[in-house]
């Protein structure tokens, strides 16, 4: 099976000028996990990724090797108040998508094999991977695509 036959056709874009403000409310409003940054000037060629992970505590507020209950407190000492918070997301809101977008964007061509978006995935530990066919963007598979793949399967047997 092509990765043509799982993919989500309707991909969420837009521009690396897009604040984060308006990528959260996309994402929001769109219900999906990650939006495809695209290049201005080719519309459909897609330069970068930023997803719902994006916009939560990263490595350089919380360390990766604190258990979560440790994480949380570090979080919770690092953000003092509401106040606080409120004014840290006030100034990643306004942050265009060019400054914290993944990029390059780690694509996969749309007659690639299903297993094969699998694997990449796995590989990049990514949750989603823009398709292309031609270098232009087509669709988007994500691991709830996979997930349909699978249980479709199973029905099946």
């Amino acid at each position: 099976m092509r990765v043509s036959d799982i993919m989500t056709r309707e991909v969420v874009t837009a521009p690396e000028s897009a604040t984060l403000g308006e990528l959260a409310a996309l994402l929001l409003e769109r219900d999906v996990g990650s939006v495809v940054i695209v290049d201005p000037a080719g519309g459909d060629v897609p330069v970068g990724i930023v997803t719902e992970s994006d916009f939560v505590p990263h490595e350089h507020t919380v360390p990766r090797a604190f258990p979560l209950a440790r994480a949380a407190k570090v979080f919770d000492e690092w953000v003092q108040s509401s106040e606080d918070l409120e004014d840290a997301y006030a100034r990643w809101r306004s942050r265009p998508a060019r400054d914290v977008m993944s990029a390059p964007v780690h694509v996969i061509a749309d007659d690639a094999e299903v297993w094969e978006a699998a694997h990449a995935m796995c590989e990049r530990r990514v949750d989603h991977v823009p398709v292309v066919r031609d270098g232009r963007l087509v669709g988007i598979v994500a691991k709830r695509d996979l997930l349909r793949h699978v249980a479709a399967t199973l029905r099946a047997s």
